[in-house]
């Protein structure tokens, strides 16, 4: 069953150019990932502090051992949710 991650990261204030780079470190690198099937990372035009991610993995045995990566432990929490309140929603395609 195809997992799909929706994640809002709000960046502490001061924070945000940090997160920002942080994010865009991610990309490239969760895209290559064996499982990931869509990787996509937005930021509000209202409010530069929140970004989104939207994430569909092949299951959740790909997504978990993508949160057990290097770059998930060294970029995702130590560049990005060390510095945001993060909130996720972990959801299932309905058909």
């Amino acid at each position: 069953m195809t997992a799909i991650m929706f994640v809002r990261i709000k960046a502490h204030p001061g924070e945000e150019e940090r997160v920002g780079v942080g994010m865009k470190a991610l990309i490239e690198l969760v895209r290559a990932e064996d499982g990931c099937l869509q990787f996509d990372v937005h930021r509000d035009l209202a409010d530069p502090a929140v970004f989104t991610i939207y994430e569909r993995w092949r299951d959740l045995a790909s997504h978990a051992v993508h949160q057990q990566s290097e770059h998930f432990r060294d970029i995702a929490q130590g560049e990005v949710m060390d510095h945001a309140d993060v909130e996720v929603l972990e959801l299932a395609d309905l058909l």
